[in-house]
């Protein structure tokens, strides 16, 4: 009886072992796999489990395969939802939350400093911004938020435009200011 319940084990070792090197051998699978390895082993303390949980089951792209190959959260992973309608829904989430400390261009106010052109101590990409966001910045007045993790990219998406698109309007407006004096020919 022991030797048949030893050659159970010894078959369902083996079969697990036969599946993950077949799994292993799908691209898709084995990112993954490589992601939850580094993860498991401490190479992404930035990411938590949730996250990581979130970002798979969402079926968006956040550029995880590059993450798998280079266990940079800062440098690798992206925000996937930065469509008009998310960017909008981001700019409203700014207005109702970030703009009584940062002004509602972002250019600053009593509370927070400017954010476009703003540098950040690990990086200024979406996962810095996502956990600049999520966690608040320690020793200042920014708070942590409380916002869904939906809603925290669409924010990500609007500062992200803010940057990229606010200092065109700036520029716009500053151009529209100038006034022309007329030469006069004597």
């Amino acid at each position: 009886m022991n030797l048949r319940i030893c050659y159970t084990w010894v078959a369902v070792v083996l079969l697990l072992f036969g599946s993950v090197v077949a799994l292993g051998s799908v691209p898709r699978v084995r990112s993954g796999l490589a992601i939850v390895r580094s993860k498991a082993t401490g190479s992404l303390p930035d990411v938590t489990w949730m996250d990581l949980f979130r970002m798979v089951r969402s079926g968006a792209h956040f550029n995880l395969p590059e993450l798998a190959r280079m266990p940079n959260p800062y440098a690798m992973i992206r925000n996937p939802f930065n469509s008009p309608a998310d960017v909008s829904v981001g700019s409203e989430l700014f207005r109702s939350h970030c703009a009584s400390c940062h002004g509602a261009d972002g250019s600053g106010g009593p509370g927070g400093p400017s954010l476009p052109h703003r540098q950040m101590v690990r990086s200024s990409g979406d996962w810095a911004l996502f956990r600049t966001v999520s966690l608040g910045v320690r020793g200042t007045t920014m708070p942590a938020s409380n916002l869904p993790w939906l809603d925290k990219w669409r924010l990500v998406a609007y500062l992200r435009w803010l940057t990229l698109h606010g200092e065109l309007l700036r520029d716009s407006e500053a151009a529209s200011e100038v006034s022309a004096q007329p030469i006069r020919y004597e």
